[in-house]
């Protein structure tokens, strides 16, 4: 018996840049307020970031391999939910070590309001700066903004081993006094893509709700 490798291949799509001046009057005015280093940190943080977990997301809900019909999610049935997904997840061979239990603040309130849920909040800073807010059953819990999840999003438990985000190219520049331009030029490009592994699909459950009227 030998032992076949299959390769899948991937071409990322998501190629994005961006370009801003800041005029030197402009910084003074604003007592270094709109310096370049502030203006590329803010462009990074309120744009770049939230694109790009968008994509993946929209990416890893699209791709799951596990998609239940949708269900109303309230705080009497939320725990039953999150169990059946987590039965899925065993039943497809996804390792219990490693597993992510993505939610919105609105659902992460139902969880918290539900009695049969206890959720270990001690959790360490550098989980915290990657969206970690508890753990449930072994799983870290991850809260993200509505506005970065399909509209109709309840939940999603997945396994890191389900999804590639390739960032191929990430590069930013500020430039001083280029000829026409009294102060400095931002210049940032980032390119980036999402994959659900097809072979690994089942590492991720997607619970969606009913469409709002």
């Amino acid at each position: 018996m030998s032992l076949d490798a299959a390769t899948e291949e991937f071409t990322l799509k998501k190629d994005r840049s961006f370009t801003f001046a800041i005029d030197k009057l402009d910084t003074d005015e604003t007592a270094s307020q709109l310096a370049a280093a502030s203006a590329l940190a803010r462009q990074q943080r309120q744009v770049i970031i939230p694109e790009v977990d968008t994509y993946v997301y929209g990416v890893m809900t699209s791709g799951a391999g596990i998609k239940p019909d949708a269900v109303a999610l309230t705080k009497e049935n939320i725990y039953t939910e999150i169990i059946k997904a987590n039965a899925a997840l065993d039943n497809a061979e996804v390792p219990e070590t490693g597993r992510q239990i993505v939610v919105t603040p609105d659902v992460y309130l139902l969880m918290k309001q539900c009695k049969d849920i206890v959720m270990e909040t001690d959790i360490g800073n550098d989980l915290r700066l990657k969206g970690v807010v508890s753990n449930l059953d072994g799983a870290n819990v991850i809260k993200v903004p509505a506005n970065r999840v399909p509209k109709d999003f309840g939940f999603m438990v997945a396994h890191p081993c389900a999804t590639v985000a390739p960032t191929k190219l990430e590069d930013y520049k500020v430039h001083q006094d280029l000829p026409g331009i009294s102060g400095s030029l931002v210049e940032g490009r980032i390119c980036y893509d999402a994959f659900v592994l097809e072979n690994k699909s089942k590492a991720i459950y997607y619970q969606a709700q009913p469409a709002k009227a």
